[in-house]
């Protein structure tokens, strides 16, 4: 009898729950009284960060934190892995949802979305979630209420109680990991923007250093943008001819943007809107792939990490008085 394959996004809502159980019996976390589950993340540790990236994919990822090492400086890094690129990133990571509510708005993401229902991404490539609860990510630094249940509650037609939902603002620890944690998210949006079929990316890979936290959210988003645009290195497995992925490397890495070179930061206060940015920047700095078909890998990108170093001002070291 032939075995029946797992529908990768079933369960997705049950996995990232249990990530943000996980997350709610951690050290400096809130969590609200409500009838769903509501965690205040931003306090959290470098693991509340990493669990807080686990629960956008659905669980459908492994994520480790290690160091890799920059001229003998150790440098925090991200690494993830996933089988099912397309359904964890596309389909539970993406912060396309924009939720508002009592004048107060946040980005979103998680595989709650797929209970919404109302993205372009998601009927593109047929992504659903027919079982019960919904669970979210909230980029923000509001206080997550009853109103937001209500409002989350009748967008996704699931009772206050099925609601499962962490935040955290970007200009914390929390944000600078799981940012990082999207730079196989970000290479598949470039792999899509150049023409690339994200379904035949059969496994994904990419590594991202971890900024440091930025004392406000314009300057984190700086930085966490930034560690991916000249930090940030993706490894495909996809099922298609070299030709193709040829073109797609060349043209899915950060470098290939005439804006790569200078901070995302000095882009926007520069006059630019972020909506006037070229949509080729938001790439990693290195992309490789690999042909299932020839067996071939092609690569493109190079990495800036002087440039980093001088943002994140590693250059400048107290005095030691040993």
């Amino acid at each position: 009898m032939p075995i029946k394959k797992r529908v990768a996004l079933h369960g997705a809502n049950i996995r990232a729950r249990e990530s943000i159980v996980r997350i709610a019996n951690q050290p400096n976390v809130v969590v609200r009284a409500s009838p769903g589950l509501l965690v205040e993340a931003g306090h959290g540790s470098m693991e509340v960060g990493r669990l807080v990236a686990l629960a956008t994919m659905g669980g459908m990822a492994r994520l480790t934190v290690g160091f890799e090492s920059w001229q003998d400086t150790p440098v925090p890094m991200i690494t993830v892995e996933t089988g099912t690129p397309l359904e964890a990133c596309f389909g539970c990571q993406y912060a396309g949802f924009n939720v508002k509510w009592h004048e107060k708005n946040a980005m979103g993401s998680g595989p709650g979305r797929l209970k919404v229902g109302d993205e372009e991404v998601l009927r593109r490539y047929h992504l659903s979630d027919g079982e019960r609860g919904a669970a979210f990510f909230l980029e923000t630094a509001h206080r997550l209420d009853d109103a937001l249940v209500e409002k989350l509650s009748h967008l996704t037609h699931c009772s206050g109680a099925d609601l499962t939902i962490v935040s955290a603002p970007t200009a914390c620890l929390v944000g600078s990991v799981q940012v990082a944690a999207r730079v196989v998210e970000t290479t598949l949006h470039q792999w899509e923007l150049r023409g690339g079929d994200v379904a035949l990316i059969r496994a994904a890979m990419g590594t991202c250093p971890i900024a440091p936290p930025a004392q406000d959210d314009l300057t984190a988003m700086g930085w966490t943008n930034d560690a991916i645009l000249y930090g940030g290195q993706a490894w495909l497995w996809v099922d298609e001819n070299d030709a193709v992925l040829e073109h797609l490397v060349a043209s899915s890495v950060s470098s290939a943007s005439n804006s790569w070179g200078t901070p995302f930061t000095h882009l926007i206060t520069s006059g630019k809107g972020f909506y006037d940015l070229d949509p080729g920047l938001f790439a990693p700095a290195v992309v490789h792939a690999v042909s299932l078909q020839s067996g071939r890998t092609f690569h493109a990108g190079r990495t800036d990490r002087a440039l980093l170093r001088g943002l994140w001002k590693w250059d400048e070291t107290a005095t030691s008085f040993y």
